[in-house]
């Protein structure tokens, strides 16, 4: 099990749903690594362009 923990701190309100959505795919992408290296994969052969995508 890997967990992840950040926090982030913004000040222009109106910026907020852009952040969500770019926290949202950052997690995404996270999460597709992760699994990626805990069904064994190689991190060095990892496809960092298909990061968004499910291997």
């Amino acid at each position: 099990m890997t967990e992840l923990s950040y926090w982030v701190d913004y000040k222009i309100v109106e910026h907020e749903k852009i952040i969500k959505r770019y926290h949202t795919i950052l997690l995404n992408g996270l999460k597709n690594f992760v699994e990626y290296l805990e069904d064994g994969g190689d991190p060095d052969e990892y496809d960092n362009k298909q990061i968004l995508v499910k291997p």
